[in-house]
């Protein structure tokens, strides 16, 4: 048997935020000078940005290639997609301290030479590592065929290993690729100013949980603070709200057995 958790709320609705980009790089005007790595345009102020940490690096044969707006290298060949390769472009994501880190989506645009990318296309995938070593590849790889290209969009919300990951785990993406010469070149592009050549999608949030039984209002009720429109919160006891309550996204648990048959869930907004 499951208590019920009964939610009262005499007061306005909770403010909802969804997932949104979280790292992107504009590749406009740099790629034709030697560009080893190059900083992120959009970074979410929750992730740890020091010491390059939001750069995308390259693997030791995926060496830099002259492009105009792009982030390119010969490196890639026609060898196949495998995780040992050492041709390949990375970034990294971790969540700053009291944060959590999820990922949802993957955009990427590319451009190289025509006969890198002559039919059958260019086969790209990404891989994930939570340990910076063991990596796994993310789906299927997809074809594009032509310059430039852009990637169907990848959604990650399905894999778990990329959910809800604490602070201190860095998340390590690779891009891997393959064409259909050993020398041609081929990397991220952004077209015009504004515009990713690749960009990811997902939250980056601070949790607090609620429980025992009182009042919304009551600080010592919850784990990290009352909860504001910027935090979310999470509902493991009984919650009365009297006041103008606000919140990031709010999650209503069970709890442990109380002696009630059937989970109850009320809520009223006024």
């Amino acid at each position: 048997m499951k208590k019920g958790i009964l939610l009262f709320i005499h007061a306005f609705g909770m403010t909802y935020l969804g997932l949104g980009q979280i790292a992107a790089w504009d590749f406009t005007g740099v790629g034709s000078t030697s560009l080893p790595t190059y900083a992120a345009t959009t970074f979410n102020s929750n992730l740890v940005s020091t010491s390059g940490a939001n750069n995308i690096t390259r693997g030791a044969t995926a060496a830099w290639s002259t492009a105009n707006n792009s982030f390119r290298t010969t490196g890639f060949k026609n060898e196949g997609i495998s995780t040992s390769n050492t041709d390949y472009f990375q970034i990294t994501l971790t969540a700053a301290t009291g944060y959590i880190l999820s990922l949802s989506t993957i955009d990427a645009r590319f451009a190289g030479t025509a006969s890198f990318c002559i039919s059958p296309g260019v086969s790209s995938q990404f891989a994930y590592s939570l340990d910076g070593s063991t990596f796994t590849l993310i789906g299927s790889s997809q074809a594009t065929i032509g310059t430039p290209a852009t990637m169907t969009q990848i959604d990650l919300t399905g894999v778990t290993s990329l959910q809800n990951v604490a602070a201190g785990i860095t998340i390590t993406l690779r891009y891997y690729a393959s064409g259909q010469t050993t020398t041609g070149g081929w990397g991220f592009y952004s077209a015009s100013a504004g515009t990713n050549g690749l960009a990811i999608g997902g939250d980056v949030y601070n949790t607090s949980t609620f429980t025992g039984t009182g009042n919304w209002n009551l600080a010592g009720n919850w784990s990290n603070g009352i909860p504001t429109s910027s935090i979310n919160a999470i509902i493991d006891g009984v919650a009365t709200i009297d006041i103008a309550a606000q919140t990031r996204d709010l999650t209503i648990n069970t709890c442990p057995n109380q002696g009630f048959n059937n989970q109850y869930r009320e809520i009223s907004h006024y």
